[in-house]
């Protein structure tokens, strides 16, 4: 098994931190704090943006709300008023899914996406695309008499000189009902109300990417770009070793974005542009674009979005720097001037850019508008506060965002949460906590978020698990040398002392094979001890190798590594989570068998270490779980949850949650559980669990 092939135990996603009582013990109260709600902007992604003649700007994505409006994936702010406002009927509002493309032509605007249902509330039909009257403020699909739609999702969209609408997407049918083939292209005549393809499209489909431009319609997708012209039909044109996410033209010169580290430019002839590349129609090659664009030197940068604007191209995505061999710092925004032919930042300013991954760019006159995942623009030093929506304001020369607001949320995902002394420290996929710019790692003292010591938010370590143990916050995940100081490279369990501000490394996982990324899920402790579980099979500190099947322990007094067990060690497959109750540790995981060795023990998914013995919570014959992902306890119940459908001993299906009786009881279904069985396999998963009381 890889590592690649693990779920993620630790629940982590694209959401802002809202955790009961975070500044107080209390939860009588029972009520959610707002120290963390969203003050401005949207919770969720921006994928992207049109303007209206109006002057009116609509955003699509996967939020919910903007501005504390609700808006199922799309939303309207009207700029002069400084309002929001949901895109909606009196009835109904936004998508049933997500918006990843928006078009505007007159008085209608499409939209486009992922979903089977808009005007949520009062529903209408819509398969992956529908039109919303900006005039009457009434949601239509795009529909024959006898269709509707594409049959999969769009990924984007052009209109022509004459109205007609163009969409690419991972589809492979239009009109969805009486379906014509549409490998990826469709063309919606709104005068003719009929479905067709530009030409005929080229098998393969799977496009992330469509302009038009000069009487050509141009795809990006996986290899490259086509290029399609009733005159001369569809042309291919490969290049980029990657993925084609974004586009933008000006003259005969197409730019083309996305995932790649190099451009092949014909034969044994390769150009290092990662990421961005120029197609040039008049001499029918590819061109670097000086030397691309840099995310670190093993990992691709990726471009989402392109737009040209005042001679300069605007290139967005999750990158950190221009290439070459004196890179220009620009985190995830970077400009190239056309005529000059070099990179620089947006406003100029050295290490300037957003605080998050941009995905979407629009240009209104003098304005350039940004969407993404970010929660500021500018540079880091004095950011200006954006969350996920914000405007670069040229011929004023300041960035445009969010106001105030009393909320500090954490722009990013949240993964998992410990205290020490009254302090909150969290870690997650998240860039800025409140107003402070962070990578993964931040505290929180009951009033205001922090950085946690001296470390390098921009040093590449990312976090998977974190406890609070004897005075110090222990860390799990992968570090780089710059990270914090006396880290060092790898997997590693570190500590951090708030008294001292000191940093340790603890010991550093490995797998066997060496290839297999290790991974650590879950820290626990009981007296002296530290545990540590996830997908490992060794460790190693300044007193040498250790073999830990998945799961080891560390001893704050002697400093030293042991496996877990009774002439044994570990378990047989991952550990996913674990819970101290009292002097007993509650494992639980993909595993069959514990205490590896000479005496293995059956136990399917959870088991008990008593601290010197391994216990199985099931008979030898019984079912067990398959797949436990989460494990909390009140003292009376060990709660589980995970992907499995029973438990050994209950009658009654156990839809990814139970509990076991500590006082020997046996396992109990929870009310049948969370989810419903699917006929599409077990699709749904409990990762994360908490017992009160």
């Amino acid at each position: 098994m890889q590592a690649g092939d693990l779920p993620r135990p630790v629940a982590a996603g694209d959401a802002l931190l809202a955790p009961v009582g975070l500044g107080s013990t209390e939860v009588e109260n029972l009520r959610w704090s707002d120290d963390f709600a969203l003050p401005y902007g949207c919770d969720g992604g921006v994928l992207a943006i049109a303007i209206a003649a109006n002057g009116d700007i609509y955003l699509g994505g996967g939020f919910r709300s903007c501005a504390n409006v609700m808006a199922s994936g799309l939303v309207r702010y009207d700029r002069a008023l400084d309002q929001w406002t949901a895109v909606a009927s009196t009835e109904g509002e936004g998508v049933q899914g997500y918006v990843t493309a928006l078009a505007i032509d007159g008085d209608s605007l499409y939209v486009a996406g992922g979903f089977e249902q808009v005007h949520v509330g009062s529903p209408v039909a819509a398969a992956n695309v529908a039109k919303f009257d900006l005039l009457t403020e009434q949601w239509s699909p795009l529909a024959s008499a006898t269709g509707n739609g594409v049959d999969g999702e769009v990924r984007a969209m052009a209109l022509d000189e004459d109205g007609h609408l163009y969409l690419a997407g991972l589809f492979a049918q239009a009109n969805v009902g009486s379906p014509i083939s549409a490998p990826g292209l469709a063309r919606w005549d709104a005068g003719m109300q009929q479905w067709s393809t530009p030409g005929t499209p080229p098998a393969g489909g799977g496009y992330h990417a469509l302009i038009w431009h000069q009487n050509h319609l141009i795809a990006g997708g996986p290899g490259g770009i086509r290029i399609w012209s009733a005159d001369s039909g569809w042309r291919t044109h490969g290049g980029p070793n990657g993925v084609v996410y974004a586009l933008a033209a000006t003259g005969s010169d197409i730019y083309a974005g996305g995932y790649w580290m190099q451009i092949f430019a014909g034969t044994d002839t390769t150009i290092d542009s990662g990421g961005i590349g120029r197609w040039s129609m008049n001499e029918e090659r590819w061109f670097g674009v000086g030397d691309g664009l840099q995310r670190t030197f093993t990992e691709s940068p990726q471009v989402n979005a392109l737009a040209i604007h005042d001679g300069k191209l605007i290139a967005g995505g999750f990158f950190f720097s221009s290439g070459g061999t004196t890179p220009v710092q620009g985190y995830h925004l970077l400009s190239w001037n056309l005529s000059a032919e070099h990179w620089e930042t947006v406003d100029s300013q050295l290490g300037s850019g957003a605080g998050g991954a941009v995905s979407a760019i629009a240009t209104d006159g003098p304005d350039v508008l940004l969407g993404g995942g970010f929660g500021f623009l500018g540079p880091p030093e004095a950011p200006t506060r954006a969350y996920r929506f914000g405007i670069w304001r040229s011929d004023l020369n300041l960035w445009e965002g969010s106001d105030a607001g009393e909320g500090q949320p954490l722009i990013g995902g949240a993964g998992e949460l410990t205290e020490l002394n009254g302090t909150i420290y969290a870690i997650g996929s998240f860039g800025q906590a409140g107003d402070v710019p962070v990578k993964s790692l931040a505290q929180w003292n009951g009033s205001t978020w922090d950085r946690v010591g001296t470390v390098d938010n921009e040093g590449g370590f990312e976090l998977t698990a974190i406890h609070a143990f004897q005075g110090k916050i222990y860390l799990s995940g992968r570090f780089s040398a710059d990270s914090g100081p006396g880290l060092l490279s790898g997997v590693r369990l570190v500590s951090w002392d708030p008294a001292s501000g000191d940093w340790q490394s603890i010991g550093e996982f490995g797998n066997d094979p060496p290839e297999d990324f290790p991974l650590i899920y879950a820290i626990k402790s009981i007296g002296d001890d530290l545990y540590v579980g996830g997908y490992f099979r060794n460790v190693t500190d300044q007193q040498g190798t250790v073999n830990t099947s998945y799961l080891a322990r560390w001893n704050v007094t002697t400093g030293q590594w042991s496996p877990v067990g009774n002439d044994g060690e570990g378990v047989s497959q991952f550990v996913s989570s674990m819970v101290a109750v009292g002097t007993d540790l509650y494992v639980g995981g993909s595993f069959a068998e514990v205490n590896l060795g000479s005496s293995p023990v059956t136990a399917h998914g959870v088991a008990r270490w008593d601290g010197s013995q391994w216990h199985s919570l099931t008979d030898s014959t019984g079912e067990g779980t398959s797949g436990v992902y989460s494990l909390a306890s009140d003292g009376d119940f060990l709660y589980v949850g995970g992907r499995f459908t029973a438990v050994a001993g209950v009658n009654l299906p156990a839809l990814r949650v139970a509990r076991w009786r500590l006082d020997g009881g046996g396992g109990e279904a929870m009310s049948g559980g969370i989810g419903n069985p699917s006929p599409f396999g077990n699709v749904d998963f409990v990762f994360s669990l908490a017992a009160v009381g």
